[in-house]
């Protein structure tokens, strides 16, 4: 089955907020993904793909792979979310237990300004 990578921008949020937990289900359009020993890693980055990283997720910190067998993961919810005002590029790389990488999915997050918390 050919690759796919997916679009999934998150839901802007707003600055000051905690980030929710984000749930993510990955397959190849008929199968789920096995994650059963996969290393995962994720990290925003401002601005732009190649900016300064704000944040890193791994399936160590920040990442909890619930159902393995079934390609399925979260991210943790962390707060506040203490980052400038601005668009925040990122992607889920996953290293398999034979050494393969893919990047199942890439998207954005806008962090808004909170009126209440300047």
């Amino acid at each position: 089955m050919a690759e796919i990578i997916k679009t999934e921008n998150l839901q802007d949020r707003l600055k000051g907020d905690s980030f929710p937990a984000v749930t993510f289900v990955f397959d190849d359009g008929v199968n789920p993904t096995d994650l059963t020993a996969a290393t995962i890693l994720v990290q925003f980055r401002m601005t732009k793909k190649t900016g300064e990283v704000v944040k890193t997720l791994t399936d160590v910190s920040g990442i909890t792979i619930t159902t393995p067998a079934n390609g399925t993961i979260v991210f943790d919810r962390w707060e506040p979310i203490d980052w400038a005002v601005g668009k925040y590029f990122y992607d889920v790389q996953i290293t398999f237990p034979d050494s393969r990488i893919k990047t199942p999915v890439q998207g954005h997050v806008i962090i808004l300004q909170d009126t209440s918390n300047l």
